[in-house]
């Protein structure tokens, strides 16, 4: 196995030699969560509002849901609190919230790729909120929380984002 490209999040390796060799992305294993409140019957989900780069003039931002890389040593359930600490400022820790992460399963992000997405939805109600951790990189200072009901899903081209949605309004009969 050789390495074609690296940096901290992804890979490039190869295998082979000539019309023989071939190449396959190895990624760090990521989360992707759909935050919601749901009170009373009405329900709201949080979201990301994030800056497009430069591959799409048409556009200036994207509607995601929370995401993130999970470190070394950790499993993805351990990334869930931490990732929806620093992209939303939401304060559910593990521990005594269990019962608020749903964890969906996991799927491979491609066909030549062999890192994993971990799905959770996760019920913010009630929680506190406290001032969003960052990179200290553009694009998340420019990020935005929305906290709204599902009409702004209507423009959404994130397929992550729109699953997760589906599973939480199965979850929640609606």
């Amino acid at each position: 196995m050789n390495v074609e490209y690296s940096n901290k999040w992804v890979s490039v390796l190869s295998e082979g030699d000539g019309e023989n060799k071939y190449y396959y992305v190895h990624q760090k294993n990521k989360i992707s969560i759909l935050p919601y409140i749901y009170e009373d019957g009405d329900l709201k989900i949080v979201t990301l509002l994030e800056p497009i780069s430069i591959w799409d003039s048409t556009r200036k931002t994207q509607l995601t849901c929370v995401q993130g890389t999970i470190d070394e040593g950790e499993n993805p359930l351990e990334t869930a609190p931490r990732e929806l600490m620093e992209e939303t400022g939401f304060d559910v820790p593990l521990e005594g919230n269990e019962d608020r992460y749903d964890y969906l399963g996991y799927f491979n992000f491609s066909k030549g790729n062999d890192s994993h997405r971990h799905l959770f939805l996760c019920n913010v109600t009630g929680s506190k909120r406290k001032k969003k951790t960052t990179d200290g990189s553009e694009f998340e200072k420019n990020t935005k929380i929305m906290i709204s009901d599902s009409e702004p899903l209507k423009l959404s081209t994130d397929l992550t984002l729109n699953y997760l949605y589906s599973k939480l309004k199965e979850k929640l009969n609606l």
